[in-house]
């Protein structure tokens, strides 16, 4: 919990959140508040590719969805639950059913979120909220979901880049250009939930050089894409930036 907290303010709103909730069960919980440790930053990843789509597996996600609306039915205020199932049908391509779900999870955890303290898993709710209105055409809608959920973590790389891609198809390139170069700073942020490393590394990159090029700061676009390609030289879609820039530029890839 201290871990997570981050302050004493916050670690103290944590523990009364979970010691309700242990009252809401009629559960007594025993907690032991050891204060001999020392926290130190480690360098250990874990990677996740469950909803990956190279990943989905369309037989265990239907059955998941219809174990998640029975849980959901059960317990309709549980956000996790409600966050779970919104994600589901994200994975299964039912994009308004997957939007109704994790607004609804954002909304059931909005109490908590007023007293400052809320579950990391509700950044993710956001995202995909945020993802799920650009791919509807409404980067106006995802830009303000984006700005909802960088209040509550200031440092997400991918809330970030996502924002800096809904502020480019507005046009505010200025804006997209200062939202990608935040994502590009907050990469190395601790992550307390699912996250894309990328969006603070290649992917940014790449996008902050196509606004750069669109501002006609050709020498600066050109710095950032040769940084992309340095972080995934393999990647086709950083290889076909290149090539398209350099074609514009009428100059030849070395």
């Amino acid at each position: 919990l201290r871990l997570l907290a981050g302050d004493a303010l916050r670690y103290r709103r944590q523990l009364l959140a979970l010691k309700q909730t242990f009252l809401d069960h009629n559960c007594t919980a025993l907690m032991l508040d050891d204060l001999n440790f020392e926290l130190h930053a480690a360098d250990v990843i874990l990677h996740h590719h469950g909803y990956r789509p190279e990943f989905v597996d369309p037989v265990t996600l239907e059955r998941d969805c219809a174990a998640l609306e029975e849980m959901v039915r059960s317990e309709p205020s549980d956000p996790f639950h409600v966050y779970n199932l919104g994600m589901t049908y994200r994975a299964l391509g039912r994009t308004q059913d997957a939007e109704r779900e994790l607004l609804r999870a954002i909304a059931l955890c909005a109490p908590a979120m007023a007293h400052g303290t809320f579950p990391h898993y509700i950044i993710g709710a956001y995202l995909a909220v945020a993802q799920s209105q650009l791919e509807r055409g409404l980067p106006g809608d995802a830009a303000a979901t984006c700005e909802a959920a960088l209040k509550l973590r200031p440092d997400a790389a991918d809330v970030h880049a996502t924002l800096a891609v809904a502020l480019a198809r507005l046009g505010r390139l200025g804006d997209a250009r200062a939202a990608f170069e935040r994502a590009i700073a907050s990469a190395g942020a601790a992550a307390f939930s699912p996250t894309d490393r990328a969006a603070g590394g290649w992917r940014s990159l790449l996008g902050l050089a196509d606004v750069l090029f669109r501002l006609g700061l050709v020498d600066e676009a050109a710095a950032r894409l040769e940084q992309a390609a340095a972080a995934a030289p393999a990647n086709p879609l950083v290889v076909a930036a290149r090539e398209r820039l350099y074609a514009e530029l009428g100059s030849t890839i070395r």
